[in-house]
């Protein structure tokens, strides 16, 4: 059980939160997709990155 509690404790301490701004900010109502890469510097384990698909632009 200690070794689950690290695991998560490491995992907890180890999170970013990065925004999004649209560059052309079109307000469109539309689906927009994304897409995120994640390059490792030399050295570090493999990352994992979760993100939403895409978004909804606001409407006029």
């Amino acid at each position: 059980m200690p070794d689950i509690a690290a695991k998560i404790g490491i995992e907890l301490r180890n999170r970013y939160v990065i925004g999004y701004t649209p560059t052309d900010a079109q307000r469109d109502g539309r689906y927009h997709h994304v897409q995120v890469k994640v390059v490792p510097p030399h050295g570090l384990p493999t990352l994992r990155a979760y993100w939403r698909m895409g978004y909804y632009a606001p409407t006029r």
